[in-house]
């Protein structure tokens, strides 16, 4: 508000008018950098000098984000258009900072904000205050594509390379189902990459060759199939398809012939052709059994499967095979059986099962488990009408992953609770520790316990137990929240029995 007296106050007139050229870099996915110049022009005012209407604008500006609430940092330049920066009383520069806090549901956005003068000259505020709100027109439509453009930007700092299938398995326990509900300050950062490597994974087998691709009939996600390796590394693209082939083997008979296709996944078939194609590529290049050339194959010396690998690997260094819809040439140049006996050879853990078939491919374990550790079970107990683990389910900070031990602890939980017939109602609750607003704490603490609850169902516990998920935020710490070590205990969730 103008505080001076009215004699103080000049103008005119005319119009003016400029323009702004701003642009804008994410440097991390919570930090963004800005800077704009800019020209204003209008009739020439000048007083002692200096001319009010012919500027040259620049600034420089930075917005740190934290869930519901913003912070930014901005500087401002104005000077003469004509004599840049010649003078510093016609040189004003500002510097501000304030935030801004996002009230979500209504679509408003409050900020305040205030500064100062770095270089007052003639016309730099020596005390600004900012003071504001602003609303999110039609919140419900557009709430959805604010969420998708974050859950885009976020991707750009994800490497697809870290979604291997433990990791996956993992993220489909604390990803929303569905992408529209994906919160960045909430739930875990690769949920983005998690959608995206879902949603390839998902059509990989299903997909027709790409002469007969018809956009209207078929997948979209089959255009990202037919093109791995343009936008993944070649183990990215292993990863892909080690995730794919761990869920087609979920819903596809181990038998061949039992499969019906009345009954199961169409991309079955599919399957089954780089399966088999992995075992030859596993017997032709893990053994000497077979000649790299087929002029040099002898009957009775090498052997007898040698005549169809050779037939195999012609086929698909061709590409006149089934197995062309799966893009696995390597940008480096590599062919795509050596990408194939790449797949079939590696071993994470060094267990003797290659990832392609093993389950849990960083961790040592028998073939007979296929490749995951035999572990002593621990019942869980009831202590004062707690259900209490071996292990804590616990978190690490601002995440609602489930990590490690949690899966032991929530298994045991399970087990208990179908054991038990008696027990009809739990109260799931999770809990957050001191740090962070209010607001988040709430949001994440009680996301915890839904993303518990999600896992229970999915894992098979009994359906007529009512699981009520609660988020206590940090209102119920387990110890005194003074020690990194203590507040990572805090972070936790907790089974109470209520009949």
């Amino acid at each position: 508000l103008p505080t001076g007296a009215s004699s103080s106050y000049v103008g005119d007139a005319s119009a003016t008018g400029g323009i702004k050229i701003a642009a804008d870099a994410d440097l991390h996915r919570r930090l963004t950098l800005s800077a704009n110049i800019g020209y204003l022009y209008g009739d020439r005012v000048t007083l002692r000098n200096i001319d009010y209407r012919h500027r040259a604008l620049f600034g420089v500006g930075s917005l740190l984000w934290l869930g519901d609430w913003s912070v930014f940092a901005e500087g401002n330049v104005s000077t003469d258009a004509e004599h840049l920066f010649q003078e510093k009383d016609d040189t004003p520069a500002e510097i501000n900072a304030g935030m801004h806090y996002d009230l979500k549901k209504p679509g408003i956005i409050v900020t305040a904000a205030g500064g100062t003068c770095a270089v007052c000259g003639t016309s730099g505020a020596k005390v600004r205050g900012f003071l504001g709100a602003s609303y999110r027109f039609n919140q419900n439509k557009f709430a959805p594509k604010e969420a998708a453009w974050l859950a885009a930007r976020n991707s750009k700092f994800q490497k697809t390379s870290d979604i291997t299938p433990e990791v996956f398995s993992a993220l489909q326990s604390n990803c929303p189902p569905n992408p529209d509900a994906y919160d960045p300050s909430v739930h875990d950062d690769s949920c983005p990459k998690f959608y995206e490597v879902r949603e390839i994974a998902n059509a990989y087998f299903k997909c027709p060759s790409p002469d007969k691709f018809d956009p209207k009939k078929d997948n979209p996600a089959c255009q990202k199939v037919f093109t791995l390796s343009e936008s993944y590394t070649p183990q990215e693209v292993m990863n892909i398809v080690t995730l794919s082939a761990s869920t087609m083997e979920l819903k596809c008979p181990k038998d061949t012939d039992d499969y019906d296709p009345r009954l199961h996944d169409a991309g079955c078939v599919k399957y089954y052709d780089l399966v088999s194609t992995i075992d030859l590529v596993s017997t032709a290049d893990l053994s000497s059994n077979c000649p790299k050339k087929s002029s040099d194959y002898k009957p009775g010396i090498h052997d007898a499967s040698c005549p169809k690998v050779f037939e195999l690997r012609e086929a698909i260094e061709e590409q006149q095979t089934p197995l062309q819809v799966v893009d696995l040439d390597d940008k480096s140049g590599e062919s795509q059986w050596a990408l194939l006996a790449r797949l079939a050879k590696q071993d994470s853990d060094g267990d003797g099962l290659s990832d392609f078939k093993d389950r849990c491919p960083k961790k040592v374990g028998p073939s007979v488990s296929e490749g995951c550790p035999k572990e002593v079970t621990v019942m869980a107990k009831v202590s004062e009408q707690e259900i209490t683990t071996a292990h804590p389910v616990a978190f690490e900070f601002d995440s609602v992953l489930l990590r490690g031990p949690s899966f032991d602890a929530l298994d045991q939980v399970i087990t208990f609770i179908n054991s038990h017939p008696w027990i009809r109602k739990i109260e799931v609750g999770g809990h957050a520790d001191r740090f962070g607003s209010p607001s988040v704490k709430a949001r994440i603490s009680k996301r915890r316990a839904e993303v518990v609850v999600e896992y229970l169902r999915r894992r098979g516990v009994r359906s007529e137990v009512q699981l009520i998920p609660v988020g206590f935020s940090d209102r119920r710490p387990l110890l005194p929240d003074t020690s990194a070590e203590n507040r990572s205990k805090n972070r936790r969730v907790v089974f109470s029995i209520i009949e």
